[in-house]
Formats: structure tokens, C-alpha cells, sequence
């Protein structure tokens, strides 16, 4: 006989969005029942600490970065996949058979990382969970040779974070050169370039078209024919939202976003169903349609949902930030941060200590990008809101817009 369960509230997703709607569902309706099933064997962690805090500062641990209130945990099912969701029964469908009603649903299903039909291994890692970073600690002893894949910003955190190991070499496969030379003017991509050679990362051009292990280690092959041996790889070639499911439940998919679509209440086409964090695709009240994929956006959006499952009126058109640190270096941004655009950069000083970076588009700033300078990014929205409405007419006013003391 199947088993049936009951729950007034179920969330799908053991990310930074899925914890933080349980926890502001507990706040605001501790009686009622509630149910995490997350696909992961760890429980639900800061994300950022993987690439950033956890390598580099000892005072950190995985288990201080768990989300889960104490006392909820049984709350929360590990390594649970959820196979069927029947929105006008109420009724999602697990792995084992199990059958589980609901009154609302949150699906906050995230990203999984693009792999290409190459498979993990104890000496593979595409870095995503806690797992993954076990997996790297691992292999991140003195001696070690690891190899680092990607072009992102959560790539090059790793290769960062990983040449300030003891004892651990790093080679770092990039697309191209110079590094972040994607979202960063050249300016500051190739300050960031330099300082890691400075540091010892050997860099290397290239796509990467598999990684597989060896006798002793693991060999990365490129598109260009060249391949890089080490004793251990990090890949970060991109990632792709997790909307399977909500795609075989007849949930509306945004095409141009490839997200669920919600409206400001964090609804999806059908009413008792909500979607958060980097899945969802929303109504930025400055920038437009939109899919973030940022842990402020996880967390404020995941908060706002479990809100708007209680039945509270929510209107989330919020522009979220995220950050980064390399080095001694790091930055805050908000909106879009895309080297393409026009850039204006407003620097400190010849050696850009600090910067400001304004990313525009017809006039409209779409992005604010502060180098080393913090605390600004409510300025920043401000700036994008008003040159919606206000275009700037001459780019050399940006400069000073948003104060870099």
C-alpha cells in the first residue's frame, strides 16, 4: 500500500532560498506543519562559504554555516527526491513511492552544474555542495597539484582560495584572458589577472571538452587539443536551473530565462505553487525580467515566499547584489555587470585601489560595481531606479554618483 503524508506547508530544495522560506515559515506560523525534502546528503549551507570563508579562515566550519534552526531538523529529508508533482491534486509523488499532500508548495529546485557527460570521480569535483567541498579539502594537501576549470567568478574564487593552501599548486583553465574580462572592464580584469600570476597560478586559455582520471591523478582535455595533468580537478563550466520538474507539472517556464515564471508574489502559473532563489524568474521593478542566481537573492526571496505561502501579500521586485573576494581585492555589485555594456570607471587612485564601475545601456545605468569599496549598494539601486526614468545624458557625471569613502 502507498504511504500517504500531510503537510500545510512543503518546500523542494535544500539551497539557501528553500531554508530560508522554512525558517520565515516557522516564524510566522510555528503550529502548522511543514516538510523540506532536499536531494542532497547535507543539510542546507551558506553557499558562499564553500569557495570563500571555508579555505580562508580557520575559524570556519561547514556545520557553522548550516541553515536549519536547531530544533527543525527533523523537519528536513535528505537524499529525497521528489519524481511527480500534481498541482491541481496537491500531491508530489517521492522516489520511494511515497505519496505527500500540501496546502502550499514552494519548489526552490536551484541550479545543478553542467557537466557534458563527464562524470565525478574522488578525484573530480563540479563544485556546487558541501560535498564538493569535501571532496577538494581532500585533495588539497601539501604536494598537490590540482587543476581549476571555469570563467566564472565561483571559479576563480576557487583558484584563489586554493593557491593560498599550503603546498598546493594550482593551474587555472580559463576561456579567456584576461580573468573576468566578461563582467570586469579591462582595467580591473587585467589588475586581477596579474595578481594571480603574482601568486603562482599558472594560467592556461582553453574549453574544456573532458576531464578524466588517471593512474595517479586526473587529465583535463581541451577543445584546442592541449590537455592539463594534475592530481586533482575543480570544474566550474557553468550551471543550469533545475526546472524538470516544475516543466513536467505544466508550471509556466520563462524561455528567455529558462526560469519559472513568478509574479511579485512569488506565485507560479498555478496558485498554491511558489518558486524562489535561482530558478525564478520575476519583475525587477528597475531592470525587468529577470533570473538571479546570488545567495542575497536566495535568501531574500526565500524569505519573502515562505511569507507569501502563509497567505501574506508579498511584492518582491527587489535588484539583489552579490560579492566577491580574491586576494586582498574584493567587490560588491548590483544589477547587471557585463563588460559588453558601456562602462564608465571612476578610480581612487592610478593604482585602483578602489573603484567604481557603471555598467550602461541607452542611458539607463543596468549595473554598479564598487572595487574594495563597501556598504554602497542601496546608493547604487537608488542610481539604477532614478536613470530609469532619468537617463544620463553625459557618462562623465557618473563619476562621484556613488561615494568610494
Amino acid at each position: 500500500m502507498t504511504e500517504r503524508q500531510s503537510f500545510d506547508y512543503v518546500i523542494i530544495g535544500g539551497g539557501i532560498a528553500g531554508a530560508n522560506a522554512l525558517a520565515r515559515l516557522r516564524e510566522l506560523d510555528p503550529d502548522a506543519t511543514c516538510a523540506l525534502f532536499s536531494a542532497e546528503k547535507n543539510p542546507p549551507i551558506y553557499r558562499p562559504v564553500l569557495s570563500k570563508d571555508l579555505w580562508l579562515d580557520g575559524e570556519e566550519t561547514a556545520e557553522g554555516n548550516h541553515l536549519v534552526p536547531a530544533g527543525d531538523e527533523d523537519l528536513v529529508h535528505l537524499q529525497t527526491r521528489v519524481e511527480s508533482l500534481d498541482p491541481s491534486a496537491k500531491l508530489l509523488t517521492l522516489k520511494d513511492g511515497t505519496e505527500v499532500e500540501y496546502g502550499a508548495l514552494l519548489l526552490a529546485t536551484g541550479m545543478s552544474p553542467v557537466k557534458n557527460g563527464m562524470a565525478p570521480s574522488d578525484r573530480i569535483a563540479f563544485f556546487r555542495t558541501e560535498g564538493d567541498y569535501d571532496r577538494v579539502r581532500e585533495l588539497a594537501k601539501p604536494g598537490a597539484h590540482l587543476v581549476v576549470a571555469g570563467g566564472g567568478y565561483i571559479a576563480t574564487e576557487m583558484a584563489a582560495a586554493l593557491v593560498q593552501q599550503d603546498g598546493v599548486a594550482v593551474t587555472f583553465v580559463t576561456p579567456s584572458l584576461p580573468l573576468l574580462g566578461h563582467m570586469l572592464p579591462a582595467e580591473l580584469s587585467d589588475r586581477i589577472t596579474r595578481r594571480f600570476e603574482k601568486a603562482g597560478v599558472q594560467l592556461v586559455t582553453g574549453r574544456v571538452e573532458t576531464v578524466e582520471n588517471t593512474t595517479d591523478g586526473v587529465r583535463v582535455q581541451l577543445e584546442e587539443g592541449q590537455s592539463v595533468a594534475g592530481d586533482g580537478a575543480v570544474i566550474g563550466i557553468g550551471a543550469f536551473p533545475n526546472v524538470g520538474l516544475a516543466k513536467r507539472a505544466g508550471l509556466h517556464i520563462d524561455e528567455a530565462t529558462e526560469g519559472v515564471r513568478v509574479d511579485a508574489g512569488l506565485r507560479t502559473s498555478h496558485d498554491s505553487i511558489f518558486a524562489a532563489g535561482d530558478i525564478a524568474t520575476y519583475e525587477d521593478s528597475a531592470l525587468g525580467v529577470r533570473r538571479v542566481e546570488h545567495a542575497d537573492q536566495a535568501e531574500r526571496m526565500g524569505r519573502a515566499a515562505g511569507k507569501a505561502m502563509t497567505g501574506a501579500e508579498v511584492n518582491y521586485t527587489r535588484t539583489p547584489m552579490f560579492w566577491s573576494d580574491l586576494f586582498e581585492d574584493g567587490y560588491e555589485a548590483v544589477g547587471e555587470i557585463d563588460s559588453s555594456l558601456q562602462t564608465v570607471v571612476d578610480a581612487g587612485n592610478d593604482d585602483l585601489d578602489t573603484a567604481a564601475v557603471y555598467y550602461l545601456k541607452d542611458g539607463v545605468v543596468r549595473g554598479v560595481l564598487t572595487w574594495n569599496v563597501y556598504g554602497k549598494m542601496d546608493q547604487a539601486r537608488r542610481l539604477i531606479k532614478r536613470t530609469v526614468t532619468e537617463p544620463v545624458q553625459d557618462s562623465a557625471s557618473l563619476k562621484g554618483a556613488v561615494p568610494l569613502a
